[in-house]
């Protein structure tokens, strides 16, 4: 996690490429609904890298 301020900062998960989607997709869920619980105004910001190309796409 990185404090970007007063109240905000920016935490950044990883997922191995071998991890099963599903397992991604509920690792990523749990993670937003436990900082939803702090703070309503969370936002969730998705960041996929091409594990061929390396081309990062927001």
């Amino acid at each position: 996690m990185r404090k970007l301020g007063e109240g905000d900062a920016e935490l950044i998960a990883y997922c191995d490429p071998t991890v099963a989607i599903d397992s991604k997709v509920t690792f990523v869920q749990y993670i937003h609904e436990h900082l939803k619980w702090y703070d309503a105004k969370v936002a969730l910001v998705r960041h996929y890298v091409c594990p061929t190309t390396s081309v990062e796409k927001r």
